[in-house]
């Protein structure tokens, strides 16, 4: 007999879909690929992103743009004021 597991919502349990059960089914199955140990991780990445489909491309790229802008938050985190201090800067001018 297989079990399904149950995700409670609205008050009903609903059966969890497996990852079987979806498009991506064979990126589950498949494998984990060798890779030769002299191929950098840029080159290790640009070839599992060739095999992957549309979908999962568009999370990828939606991620990466996410790094890159939480980094570049990160870089300024010195020289710009903290929150607290931006707030009290806003509280300040409305009670004017």
């Amino acid at each position: 007999m297989k079990r399904s597991r149950l995700r409670f919502k609205g008050g009903l349990f609903h059966p969890v879909p497996s990852i079987r059960d979806t498009p991506y089914a064979r990126l589950a199955g498949r494998a984990r690929t060798r890779y030769v140990p002299h191929m950098s991780t840029q080159e290790i990445l640009l070839e599992e992103i060739k095999r992957q489909p549309e979908p999962v491309l568009l999370e990828v790229w939606h991620y990466l743009r996410f790094l890159t802008r939480q980094r570049e938050e990160e870089a300024w985190a010195d020289v710009l004021p903290s929150r607290e201090v931006e707030q009290e800067i806003l509280d300040h001018l409305d009670s004017k």
